[in-house]
């Protein structure tokens, strides 16, 4: 839907569907390959949301979100400083 404007991650709202394609909202979705992200750094997040909904700090739900590689193409396309963040 949009890239966001802060963070060094440079995250991008996505809405998004389940598996039958029913729409299940909007996301901040933050790329694996994208700096300090990867898989720890998802971990990392991860953690660190649950800390802060632990300590009743207001935090989105987080997600898994799975990106179809039609959709890393058209992101690489709009925004290709991003292509190293996109799975492919």
């Amino acid at each position: 839907m949009k890239r966001m404007t802060t963070g060094r991650t440079f995250p991008i709202l996505c809405g998004c569907v389940d598996q039958d394609d029913q729409r299940v909202g909007e996301y901040v979705v933050k790329l694996l390959g994208n700096r300090g992200v990867g898989a720890s750094g998802a971990l990392l997040e991860f953690v660190g949301s649950r800390l802060a909904q632990h300590f009743g700090i207001l935090v989105p739900e987080p997600a898994a979100v799975r990106i179809d590689p039609g959709f890393a193409e058209a992101v690489i396309e709009v925004s290709p400083e991003l292509s190293e963040a996109c799975p492919r």
